[in-house]
């Protein structure tokens, strides 16, 4: 049986995106708690992960999680109400290269939603901040089969 271990994790390039990524998939974000601090280069979000890495399925659990990313330059986005709320699931989180070593972070949600952070480098902090409590069920994708239980 797995236990859940608080995360405290690091991007700063393509691969560590992808590890991040995987762990906040599915993460539920409220819109009223993401900020932009324009002056301080800042784009902070909170939200309730559901912990991928603790397998065994008896123990389905969320955490809340912080993440934030630095040298953000501009904020755009579709379909997202900020400081509203509006419940947004977040389905991945990619980088698009442009003049090295910055470029364009995507955060994509379900439902078309979705965030560009315009960034002149990618430095990113994910860290859960609560401990773990028990999920209702664990999210489910098109690609994997129904436990119908």
């Amino acid at each position: 049986m797995s236990s859940y271990k608080p995360l405290h994790l690091v991007a700063c390039d393509k691969d560590d995106l992808k590890v991040i990524s995987a762990m906040m998939q599915d993460c539920i974000i409220n819109a009223s708690d993401m900020v932009f601090d324009k002056s301080m280069r800042l784009f902070a979000v909170m939200g309730n992960r559901f912990c991928w890495e603790v397998e065994d399925e008896d123990t389905q659990q969320r955490v809340r999680v912080g993440v934030h990313f630095t040298d953000v330059r501009k904020v755009s986005y579709r379909d997202v109400e900020f400081g509203r709320d509006q419940i947004l699931s977040l389905l991945a989180m990619e980088f698009v290269a442009q003049e090295p070593p910055g470029g364009i972070l995507r955060i994509i949600f379900s439902g078309r939603s979705e965030i560009r952070l315009t960034i002149d480098a990618l430095n990113m902090v994910m860290q859960d901040v609560t401990p773990g409590w028990s999920a209702s069920s664990r999210p489910q994708h098109d690609d994997e089969p129904r436990n119908e239980n």
